[in-house]
Parts: structure tokens; sequence; C-alpha cells
């Protein structure tokens, strides 16, 4: 039976990391704005509304990374919707993460209830979506491959490495979906875990529904 594959980011996908960032700065009296689709550059001083300099910034995402981004909560929906998933789908985790804190971000997902294999990565990830996939169709042929990431970049780098690969861009956080426009690259962009199911359901076709039309 061909068993699709799903690659999927873990920060703003799974792991509701800008809610968590919001936290983190309210308590340090900084806020993070939604001006554009980053975060250097908006991070601001909650006394003064001024952005702070890029090297602070790059420090506190740094230290969120390190210190409390294992605090968050999962994306509401993202851990039925991935177990459902893996009754008949197989599902990889693949997360741009520094070495030192890949023991942490394995004990997060853990927590939250999911066990699926980790592949920590760094820079671009259509290089390591293409060995996902590689190794996968391996045993499952020209299985098909789903492919969840909020940053538009690392989709379309995937799209470049793997044939027929059906993309999704999934951007928790609604003010920061919202300033993304859609582009015939992307099969979906979306927020809600229950319209990536379905759009995965009708994209690889669910083993039932593939039954159905082939009698």
């Amino acid at each position: 039976m061909i068993r699709p594959l799903i690659v999927c980011d873990v920060d703003e996908v799974i792991v509701d990391f800008v809610a968590g960032l919001d936290t983190y700065l309210e308590q340090r009296t900084l806020f993070l704005s939604r001006e554009t689709y980053a975060l250097t550059g908006n991070i601001h001083d909650r006394q003064t509304g001024e952005p702070i300099d890029q090297g602070r910034c790059a420090a506190l995402i740094a230290d969120y990374q390190s210190t409390a981004v294992h605090l968050a909560d999962a994306v509401h929906g993202s851990i039925a919707a991935l177990l459902d998933l893996a009754g008949w789908c197989e599902i990889k985790l693949l997360t741009n993460i520094q070495e030192a804190h890949e023991a942490a971000r394995r004990s997060h997902l853990e927590r939250l209830g999911l066990s699926f294999p980790v592949t920590a990565n760094t820079g671009d990830k259509g290089p390591a979506v293409r060995a996902l996939a590689n190794a996968h169709r391996l045993t499952y042929g020209s299985a098909p491959v789903v492919f969840l990431d909020d940053s538009r970049g690392h989709l379309l780098s995937a799209k470049h490495h793997v044939d027929g690969i059906s993309l999704i861009q999934f951007i928790a956080d609604d003010a920061f979906r919202a300033l993304v426009r859609p582009t015939s690259e992307i099969g979906l962009i979306t927020g809600d875990w229950r319209e990536a199911h379905d759009f995965i359901t009708e994209s690889v076709g669910h083993p039932a529904r593939r039954e159905h039309l082939a009698s």
C-alpha cells in the first residue's frame, strides 16, 4: 500500500512559536509588531514604542529559543491532526535548530504527545526534504510527499528539490499570515489544522478514498 510522506516544520506549525514569543517579550517590557513578515525589526520597546536594534533583537530571539520556546503551547489542532494522519501517512518532523537545543526540542514534542522522528537542520530545508523523500521512496516507490512550513523560502526550495511535492504554508499567527499573498506554487496557505488535514487528504488521497475510486 502506498504510504504518503508528510514532512512538517515545528515552529509556528506545531509549536505556537509567535504566541510564546509574545509572552516572553511582554515579561521584558517589549512587544512584537506585525508590520512585516519578520521578527527582526518588529520587536519594540513597550515604553517608547521604538524598535530595538538588530543586535539586541537577534540576542533576544536566540535566548527565547534556548530558554523559553519549550514552554510554548501546541498550535490548536496540530497534535490531533498529525496523530490522525499518522494512521496512514509517514510523519517526519524537520526543524531548523542548533545542535545544543535538539534534546530540549525532542523532549518538548514528546510532552506535547508527538514521538515522530525529528531531523535537525540548519539553513535551507530543500536538501533535507529531498533526503527524507528519497529515503521514503526507496520503500514506497513514488509515494506522494507533502511539506508544511511557515517559510515560503523553505517551501519553494523543497519544490525545487522534490518532484511532485505538495506544499502548505502554515502560519499559526493570524496577523503574520494576513501579510502573505497567494502564489501558484503553494497549494494552501492556512493557520487551521482542519484545513491542512483536509488538503492533505484530498491531495494525496486517503486509502479508503483511493479504494473507492478504484472499485
